[in-house]
């Protein structure tokens, strides 16, 4: 039932929870499942190897939406599967109930009358029928387009213009995020995003607690807080990173008896699909950072206009 609910409502943050719950169950099915080694390595690929921006765009392509309305989203590779299937139910009555070697079989001529069918062709000067564009866009055609797009605003509310509920999310919606870590770092090291995985508030949909990552839905300017917490003995330098580039940090050092907690403010002009995080610095690292109900490490911001 989580993994239909998952799928239906195309909620992404559920999907590697719910692939590593399933790995067990497969594995004392059979130690060869094919399903199992997949479901492992999209795992490791998705958690490890990517980006966090890769990361949102493959969980995102795990669902589509074919018919519209909510909770309509089914998985994409069963969309691809049900259309092989519809192909190869065609090829079978195309060939009269036959099995596809039969057809294969029946077929087997099929390239030397291609090859006399082309000569013809060409004896009598007739084109070959391409469905693909045989002219590229021009660099003025590019620019006419982009004139255009600016001038209607398609992406922005206007009055009078059909399809209103396109825009009515960014439009109307307030854009607000807050989360928290759940548990503890031991000596996390340099340039480790803090992934604050417990969300309390997330209008406008734009932070991924999978990764950690603020991703903007809408351009403007944006006010953005982090607080990191420490135990006794450690010291740590966290900053917040957009597009990969540090814009503010903040150093804590604790004693060797009393935890404590820094925290850091930033108000940033960002533009839509920006990554906003905030991570460990490169140096000046060691201890653990902490989070619990005495102390939360945290991340959070919003849309100011």
């Amino acid at each position: 039932m989580a993994l239909d609910e998952t799928a239906k409502t195309g909620n992404i943050d559920q999907v590697i929870p719910n692939l590593k719950a399933c790995v067990p169950f497969l594995y004392t099915t059979s130690r060869q499942s094919k399903y199992m080694y997949e479901f492992i390595d999209f795992i490791h690929k998705v958690q490890y190897t990517l980006s966090p921006f890769m990361k949102i765009r493959v969980l995102e392509f795990c669902f589509v939406n074919t018919k519209g309305g909510e909770r309509g989203n089914v998985e994409a590779d069963l969309v691809q599967e049900h259309s092989v299937r519809a192909q190869k139910t065609l090829i079978r009555q195309l060939g009269a109930n036959k099995t596809e070697k039969a057809i294969l079989r029946s077929a087997s001529a099929g390239v030397v009358v291609d090859s006399v069918c082309r000569q013809l062709d060409t004896a009598l000067n007739i084109k070959p029928k391409s469905s693909r564009h045989t002219k590229t866009v021009s660099a003025e055609d590019k620019e006419k387009i982009l004139q255009i797009l600016k001038t209607t605003k398609p992406f922005t509310l206007q009055p009078g213009r059909d399809m209103k509920e396109s825009t009515k999310i960014l439009a109307v919606q307030p854009i607000a995020f807050y989360a928290y870590m759940s548990g503890n770092l031991n000596n996390p090291g340099g340039h480790n995003t803090l992934i604050s995985d417990t969300v309390k508030t997330n209008q406008g949909l734009g932070y991924h607690p999978l990764v950690g990552v603020f991703i903007v839905p809408k351009s403007g300017t944006y006010f953005f807080t982090w607080t990191m917490s420490l135990q006794a003995s450690s010291y740590h330098s966290a900053e917040l990173v957009v597009n990969n580039v540090a814009n503010g940090a903040i150093y804590i050092h604790t004693s060797s008896d009393q935890r404590d907690s820094a925290t850091g403010n930033l108000i940033l002009s960002v533009n839509e699909g920006d990554e906003v995080y905030f991570r460990t610095k490169n140096n000046f690292n060691s201890g653990g950072i902490i989070s619990d109900a005495y102390g939360r490490t945290d991340f959070s911001g919003f849309l100011i206009e």
